[in-house]
């Protein structure tokens, strides 16, 4: 007997099966803000690289596994991520209660576009960090 869960993954695969992996995670971003459970799903079929496992950490934080999400960045090359995805490490450190952990990713910030500016600052703000 297949469970409506195997039946929707089943449905899944063969409809993702063949589809360029960037269009998957291009998806898979559309639907973290309305759909993190579905996103998480996506992230998972996509290849990975240390931007998926910052997506992957993100979902999980929206779903509450904050846990799970921790253990989706171990060992995650922190010089590859895009300054967003570094935020959403810094912010995970926080919440973790690694504050040292969360300063020092941000102090490894070289250079903040004006654009984030702002975004930047509050966030350091809010986290009681230091920019």
């Amino acid at each position: 007997a297949h469970t409506p869960g195997a039946v929707h993954a089943q449905r899944l695969d063969q409809v993702l099966q063949g589809h360029d992996p960037a269009a998957v995670a291009q998806a898979a971003l559309a639907l973290e803000d309305t759909d993190p459970a579905a996103a998480l799903d996506l992230w998972s079929r996509v290849p990975g690289s240390p931007a998926v496992q910052v997506a992957t950490a993100r979902c999980l934080l929206q779903l509450g596994r904050t846990e799970q999400a921790l253990t989706a960045v171990e060992g995650l090359d922190v010089g590859a991520l895009e300054l967003g995805d570094l935020l959403v490490v810094v912010a995970l450190a926080a919440a973790a209660g690694d504050r040292d952990t969360a300063q020092t990713l941000l102090d490894s910030v070289q250079e903040v576009p004006p654009t984030l500016r702002s975004t930047v600052d509050g966030l350091a703000s809010t986290l009681g960090l230091v920019v």
